[in-house]
C-alpha cells in the first residue's frame, strides 16, 4: 500500500459524539502529535445553506434564497421599509444539536435591531436572540443558543435601520459538535498490509522510516478508530474466500491490540456480510443463507456475543458497537430483499446483550446529512445492570433502552 492512501483516511473522518456536559463552546487544545501539534476545532456546518433548507420572507419572499445562498454579497430586501418584516429559514427536519445563527446585513454602518426566534413546528416561537435594543454599528452578529427540535428559524425586524434599507445578506444556522466530541475514522484498511509505514510529510526530501498508519492518525488528532468486520471475507465480485481474510474477525482482532496499544479507542462495526453492506445491498453471510428466520437470529446473536467476549479477554472492549452498516433500509436480506422495511429490520437479535464491560450500541443508518426523524433517529443503546437480556425467541422484558444524548454521528 502506498503512502498515497493517508488522504483517504483524512478523508473518511467521522466524528462519534458522547454527550458529556453542557459546555456550549470547546476551546481548542492542541493534541499530542509525535511531528507537532494538532489543534482540533468545533466542526460546524451552516444547515441554512443545505438544499432542502428553504427561506420565506414576509415580502419579496422570492428574492427570500439569496439570504441563504451562502454568498454575502447578495441579499434579501423587503418590498418595503418599517419594523415587522420578517425572514424565516425552514431547515428542512428538527434539529437537537443547533448551537450558532449568525447574521449579516447588506450595510456595515447600521446599528440594526431585531430578534431571532426559533420553532419547532412554525407556529410556537421562542427567542434565542434579542437585537431589539442594539445600538453598536456592526454589519452583523453571531448569536449562541440550545434549544432542541429546532426546525424553523425567524429574524425580525424590530427597527428601522435610519436611512439605510433593512435587508439579509445572510442569516446562518450552524450544527456543530461541542467540547465533548471524539475525532476518528474508520481504518479497517490498516489490516490490508499490517507493517506497512507511513510518513507524515510524504513529499519531504529526507522522508526516513515512516510511523505506523495508527500514529499517523493520532498524530492528527485523532482518538478512536473503527474496524467493520466481514464474517468471512469474500470477493465482492466473484463471492469466492479472499486469499487472505482482511477485516475479517480474526485479524481484527490484531487490529485491535494495535489500537488499543496507543491508547485509541475502539469501535466495531458488525456488517454481518462476508463483504460490503450498504443501503443499495445488504447480503447476508454465506454461512447464514438458508438459515430460517429463528435460527437467523440466534446465530446473530451468538456470534456477535462471542466476538464481543474474545476482544474483552483480549484487553480490546471497544467503546462504541456498530449493528449493521448503513442498515437504512434494512439488513442480512434473502427472499425478504423484495420487502425492504418490514422484518428484516426488526431481528430480536439487535437487543442489548449482557455483556460486561458492556460498550456502547450504536445502529449504523446512512441519511446523506439529512436530519432524521426525532421518531426514528439512531441513538444508542447500552446495557444498564437489569437482569441478563434473553435469547432471541424468548420474551424479553424490554427491548431497548434510548440514549437520545448519545448518537453515533
Amino acid at each position: 500500500m502506498s503512502s498515497k492512501r493517508l488522504p483517504r483516511a483524512i478523508a473518511v473522518t467521522t466524528t462519534l459524539v458522547t454527550m458529556v456536559s453542557a459546555n456550549l463552546l470547546m476551546v481548542p487544545t492542541p493534541a499530542h502529535a509525535t511531528f507537532g501539534t494538532a489543534d482540533i476545532k468545533p466542526i460546524e456546518s451552516n444547515i441554512a445553506a443545505k438544499p432542502w433548507a428553504a427561506a420565506t420572507a414576509a415580502t419579496a419572499s422570492s428574492n427570500a434564497r439569496l439570504a441563504v445562498d451562502g454568498d454575502p454579497a447578495t441579499s434579501w430586501r423587503p418590498d418595503r421599509a418599517g419594523a415587522r418584516q420578517w425572514l424565516t429559514v425552514d431547515l428542512g427536519g428538527t434539529y437537537d444539536n443547533l448551537r450558532k445563527v449568525k447574521v449579516l446585513f447588506p450595510d456595515r454602518g447600521v446599528a440594526h435591531r431585531y430578534v431571532v426566534e426559533a420553532s419547532s413546528d412554525g407556529r410556537r416561537w421562542k427567542t434565542i436572540a434579542d437585537s431589539s435594543h442594539n445600538r453598536a454599528v456592526s454589519r452583523g452578529e453571531v448569536h449562541l443558543f440550545t434549544r432542541p427540535a429546532t426546525r424553523f428559524v425567524r429574524l425580525t425586524f424590530t427597527g428601522g435601520p435610519g436611512r439605510a434599507r433593512a435587508g439579509v445578506s445572510e442569516l446562518q444556522v450552524f450544527n456543530y459538535l461541542r467540547d465533548d466530541l471524539t475525532l476518528g475514522a474508520d481504518l479497517s484498511w490498516m489490516d490490508d498490509v499490517q507493517d506497512q509505514q507511513y510518513w507524515v510529510d510524504p513529499l519531504a526530501e529526507d522522508r526516513g522510516a515512516g510511523p505506523h498508519l495508527l500514529d499517523v492518525a493520532k498524530d492528527r488528532g485523532m482518538q478512536h478508530t473503527r474496524l467493520r468486520i466481514w464474517n468471512e471475507p469474500r470477493s465482492e465480485s466473484t463471492g469466492q474466500p479472499t486469499p487472505i481474510p482482511r477485516q475479517g474477525p480474526e485479524r481484527s482482532l490484531v487490529s485491535a491490540k494495535s489500537i488499543k496499544q496507543r491508547g485509541m479507542g475502539l469501535g466495531i462495526d458488525f456488517h454481518y456480510a462476508d463483504s460490503w453492506a450498504d443501503p443499495s445491498k445488504q447480503p447476508k453471510p454465506r454461512a447464514w443463507a438458508e438459515l430460517k428466520f429463528a435460527d437467523l437470529s440466534h446465530a446473530v446473536y451468538d456470534y456477535t456475543a462471542d466476538y464481543l467476549k474474545r476482544l474483552i479477554r483480549q484487553g480490546t472492549t471497544p467503546e462504541k458497537v456498530a449493528v449493521g452498516n448503513e442498515i437504512i433500509n434494512g439488513f442480512m436480506y434473502g427472499s425478504e430483499a423484495a420487502h425492504i422495511g418490514t422484518r428484516t429490520r426488526r431481528t430480536s437479535s439487535t437487543r442489548p446483550m449482557c455483556i460486561s464491560p458492556s460498550p456502547a450500541v450504536a445502529c449504523c443508518g446512512s441519511t446523506g446529512g439529512r436530519p432524521t426523524p426525532r421518531s426514528g433517529s439512531s441513538t444508542t443503546s447500552r446495557g444498564t445492570g437489569s437482569p441478563p437480556w434473553p435469547r432471541p425467541g424468548s420474551r424479553p422484558s424490554a427491548t431497548r433502552h434510548r440514549h437520545p444524548r448519545s448518537r453515533y454521528t
